[in-house]
């Protein structure tokens, strides 16, 4: 297993990442995603290059820079993706 995040736009495949949690959470448009992407960004997890799972980060600017994780889902048997790169985000 070799996981690697890198800035993406939006595409497809976080698309579809985030249509799982938009379709089971009645409140959320199905499009906030996409329009969060845009004021925010993109990170794309691979694992071995293959995409595995997608995370809206925004950063915020007040006393200092915070980074703050808007929302994130994917799925990698075996892995505990939110374990392996939440503390490469922090």
């Amino acid at each position: 297993m070799m996981l690697a995040l890198r800035r993406v736009d939006w595409d497809d495949a976080a698309a579809d990442h985030f249509a799982g949690i938009a379709a089971s959470t009645p409140m959320m448009e199905p499009d906030f995603y996409r329009a969060e992407a845009a004021q925010s960004g993109v990170v794309a997890v691979e694992n071995d290059g293959a995409r595995v799972g997608s995370v809206l980060l925004r950063l915020e600017h007040g006393v200092g820079r915070e980074a703050v994780v808007v929302a994130a889902a994917g799925r990698c048997p075996g892995v505990d993706l939110m374990g392996a790169v939440l503390p490469v985000l922090e």
